[in-house]
């Protein structure tokens, strides 16, 4: 009868835990244009939020910090930090903000989660109808979706 060394099964028990944790990864990349339906011009300034059974999530933006790190942690120390802003180690702090179209109608959203929820689309912009777009629709190569006037 032949034996595994315990070097040998802790080696095992390691690429066991260290794939299963991998495996629980979840990044999900959208990026698209939200035009209006009609015109067919780029809507800026709309807002994208990934919604879920259990939750809605809609701060995929970063905002940077005008301020050097030492002015905003003046603030923060004086005021407290209620805005939420993060320090990463570089020269300025950011937040998290909600995610808007720019100018041209463009978006990019990346959700990095322990899972990849089933999830919808939902855009919003004032003076045009809501639209939910589910996941099973989204084209991540080449999305875009429009919006039709109240």
């Amino acid at each position: 009868m032949q034996f595994i060394n315990t070097d040998t099964m802790r080696h095992y028990y390691t690429i066991i835990v260290f794939f299963s944790l991998v495996s629980c990864d979840c990044r999900i990349n959208i990026e698209g244009y939200i035009i209006d339906k009609v015109t067919r011009h780029p809507i800026s300034e709309a807002t994208i939020e990934m919604v879920t059974k259990n939750f809605t999530k809609s701060d995929f933006g970063i905002l940077y910090d005008t301020l050097s790190i030492d002015e905003r942690n003046e603030m923060i120390n004086k005021n407290g930090n209620k805005e939420n802003w993060i320090s990463y180690g570089g020269e300025r702090m950011y937040k998290r903000v909600p995610l808007k179209t720019d100018s041209s109608g463009y978006f990019e959203l990346t959700y990095i989660g322990g899972f990849c929820p089933e999830y919808k689309l939902r855009i919003k912009k004032i003076g045009y109808k809501e639209v939910l777009v589910s996941r099973d629709t989204i084209n991540p190569d080449a999305l875009e979706i429009q919006l039709e006037k109240q």
